[in-house]
């Protein structure tokens, strides 16, 4: 069975629409990863800077007594030397619990 002239005729438009339609998915294509790469960027840039921002977070403990007391550091010195013996039983009282085996099971299982 030959081909006819009115079938090489049919063929011949839709090519184009075939290319066209192939044209888009390709770009589309290229435009998804694009999108994806552009969202990975953001993505460790928001990790890279809460790192920063912990980073220089210079707040420590000794930075809040200061702040809250207001009061020098020798009578803040007094103050733990006089109260010093309550500390102490206070870590008698609180024990620690380990358990020996914390961390050594490790499950690969999924």
């Amino acid at each position: 069975m030959a081909i006819q002239p009115i079938d090489l005729q049919t063929l011949y438009s839709q090519l184009a629409n075939v290319s066209k339609n192939v044209a888009f998915q390709q770009q589309g294509a290229q435009l998804q990863n694009a999108i994806q790469q552009e969202e990975h960027s953001k993505r460790l840039k928001e990790q890279h800077e809460a790192v920063e921002a912990a980073v220089n977070h210079d707040e420590g403990p000794g930075a809040v007594k200061n702040k809250s007391g207001g009061a020098s550091p020798e009578k803040e010195k007094k103050d733990k030397q006089k109260s010093g013996s309550d500390a102490q039983t206070d870590d008698k009282i609180m024990e620690v619990i380990k358990d020996p085996r914390l961390g050594q099971h490790i499950d690969i299982s999924g």
